[in-house]
């Protein structure tokens, strides 16, 4: 791999949902919380930004969906990112 090419994205497991409905992901500094990711699901996220005292990535692709995520109802869910738990099924 040359300097210029990007490295290949981790992937993470989310372990719970943070009180906001993100998913939460544990990192050796600290939780990352990640929108519309789901407990179980594997995902690739951007890079880790602080907001205040939160850590915060964007969800770039799910590697491996949970068994509890369903298809969401609304068309422009993930580029809306107003309703974070509707594509969970529980």
């Amino acid at each position: 791999m040359s300097a210029r090419e990007p490295r290949p994205a981790a992937t993470l497991v989310v372990e719970r949902l943070g009180n906001d409905g993100d998913g939460c992901i544990p990192t050796e500094h600290g939780t990352v919380f990640v929108r519309g990711a789901l407990p179980e699901d594997a995902v690739q996220i951007g890079p880790v930004r602080r907001d205040g005292s939160v850590s915060r990535a964007d969800l770039l692709h799910i590697v491996r969906p949970s068994p509890g995520r369903i298809d969401s109802r609304c068309p422009v869910a993930r580029e809306c990112g107003g309703c974070p738990l509707i594509a969970a099924s529980h």
